[in-house]
């Protein structure tokens, strides 16, 4: 062998060497961890109007339209108001398209489904009867028409998620409420976006809803100062648990306690949204509310919760909540069999009683008997049983019933709902952070306190 061939040979021996040694060191390492899923600002598709067969819009500034994959159909279009409807069918066209017409010229452009107007400003409603206002709702954003059928348009809104929150957190929670409360809705707020672009619904053309069903977003019609610092202030944070962002809901006041998620909505119990005493400690009784007499006792004392509005919290913001910490509503027998009638469809003859069957942690009240002279039925869920005893819906299912009789035949003649909170009660009681917030507790203290076990993680 020759001295040139020796030292090729010892060195690939020592490269086989190297790498082998490097392979089992890689082993031993641990994995780097997984990339966020988000490693920047995403984007969320949003259905501000989810079929409907007139638009009406409003176009302050030149704008151009673009179709489905981003050509440019027409641009510098100009004019304030503008009609969208479903174009005249072409004899033997298989699609419709839209059409959108210039009220003041009356130009007409023909458009497919899915097209888009990209301007700095748009305002968007569902009907031709708002023509002639001087302003509709207004958005910032792509703003994308949808045929949804041949009679159906949607609007969608598309926009970075930072700027979405902007049209979320003013309409959610009062700008007058203290900083760090609204640093915490805004961390709320976008981990419930980010939830559900994680898991996106299939042929929905969106990602999330508008109106209450999902986070009310009034686009720039609240547009605040203070909310938009916030949001800059906790830009990209978010709850986890375990590598997922979670789903973060929140109500207006809870009454005290809080309550588990499966006890409200279907699906299995998580692990940060479990109901907890809205305070320090936990006061006697309080956690027994799923117990009739517990509750009472309950509903009748002024526990130290947070969103009980006492006299050293002298916010103006707060006022309103004064009323929903404690309530009580009366309905006449006959006024409430009637409700419930209409509500439920059930034709039960006369009222005779309303029997409370389940409750959650909290107390609220999750399935109800209601006993008839010809039949008795259950309700099941905590939104219908507020919805049926009441025209306005009752402030929360944390209640109990008390039952007026007549003197003369003994039947029903009134029910007495005393109870307390306003809205469903999972995860952050927006009064309770206000007033944890009024009383020196930063935004990160807040969170914790209301989403039990979840982490707080920037994801971009």
């Amino acid at each position: 062998m020759t001295t040139v061939l020796r030292k090729v040979v010892r060195s690939l021996a020592s490269l086989l060497v190297a790498l082998a040694i490097l392979q089992l060191t890689s082993c031993l390492q641990p994995l780097p961890p997984a990339k966020t899923m988000f490693q920047a600002q995403p984007e969320v598709r949003v259905g501000l109007i989810l079929g409907r067969s007139v638009i009406h819009l409003q176009t302050p500034e030149p704008f151009s339209v673009h179709d489905a994959a981003g050509t440019v159909l027409a641009q510098n279009e100009r004019g304030m108001n503008w009609t969208l409807r479903l174009a005249p069918a072409e004899r033997g066209a298989s699609r419709r398209a839209l059409e959108l017409t210039n009220e003041e010229t009356k130009k007409k452009i023909i458009l497919p489904s899915g097209f888009e107007i990209h301007t700095d400003r748009i305002g968007v409603k569902e009907s031709t009867a708002a023509q002639g206002q001087s302003t509709l709702p207004s958005y910032a954003g792509r703003m994308r028409f949808l045929l949804k059928s041949d009679t159906a348009i949607a609007v969608i809104n598309i926009l970075p998620v930072e700027k979405y929150l902007s049209g979320v957190v003013p309409a959610e929670m009062s700008p007058s409420f203290p900083f760090d409360a609204l640093k915490a809705q805004a961390i709320a707020s976008r981990s419930e976006v980010l939830y559900k672009l994680a898991k996106p619904l299939p042929n929905q053309g969106y990602d999330i809803c508008a109106d209450m069903g999902c986070q009310v977003y009034a686009g720039l019609g609240r547009k605040s100062k203070v909310v938009d610092r916030a949001i800059r202030e906790t830009q990209g944070l978010v709850l986890k648990v375990g590598e997922e962002v979670v789903t973060a809901p929140y109500s207006s006041s809870c009454g005290g306690h809080t309550e588990n998620n499966e006890s409200v909505w279907a699906g299995n119990a998580r692990s940060h949204l479990r109901g907890v005493f809205d305070g320090k400690g936990s006061p006697e009784f309080a956690s027994q509310l799923a117990n009739e007499e517990a509750v009472r006792k309950w509903l009748a004392s002024v526990p130290p919760a947070y969103c009980y509005i006492g006299a050293d919290v002298t916010a103006r913001s707060l006022e309103y909540a004064r009323g929903y910490f404690r309530w009580q509503v009366e309905r006449t027998a006959d006024d409430l069999a009637a409700h419930l009638k209409k509500k439920t469809g059930e034709n039960f003859g006369e009222l005779l009683d309303l029997l409370p069957l389940k409750r959650g942690a909290s107390g609220r009240v999750t399935r109800l008997r209601v006993a008839g002279s010809k039949k008795s039925f259950e309700i099941t869920g905590e939104l219908a049983i507020r919805q049926a005893l009441a025209p306005q819906s009752l402030p929360s299912a944390m209640f109990v019933i008390d039952k007026s009789v007549s003197l003369t035949n003994s039947g029903a003649t009134k029910f007495t709902f005393r109870g307390g909170g306003r809205g469903h009660g999972v995860g952050m009681c927006q009064v309770g952070a206000a007033v944890m917030a009024l009383r020196g507790k930063a935004y990160d203290a807040i969170v914790r306190h209301y989403y039990t076990d979840a982490r707080l993680t920037r994801v971009y």
